[in-house]
């Protein structure tokens, strides 16, 4: 069932509406949302291909990882842990 939501693009400071709408075979595509008041509708280049990168996983991180001291690689830890860290530094 095709959906559709309302978000704000993540590229810069103005933070246009934008709306997604999600087909039947997962895919994405991106409009300007018309009753934004920062964008009314219009999107930039970057704005426009925003469902590319959003659809783009291969270099993104899908899970937590943290990194016990500078001299270490980074380590896959659990969602706990590395919430329990970012709230006590």
């Amino acid at each position: 069932m095709p959906e559709s939501f309302k978000t704000t693009c993540c590229y810069c400071g103005v933070g246009c509406g934008v709306i997604v709408h999600k087909d039947r075979n997962n895919k994405l595509h991106v409009e300007g949302d018309k009753d934004h008041p920062s964008n009314k509708g219009m999107l930039c280049s970057k704005g426009m291909n925003l469902h590319y990168t959003v659809m783009d996983t291969s270099d993104r991180l899908l899970y937590p990882e943290m990194r016990y001291n500078k001299n270490m690689p980074r380590q896959r830890v659990s969602w706990d842990q590395a919430l329990d860290r970012t709230a006590s530094v």
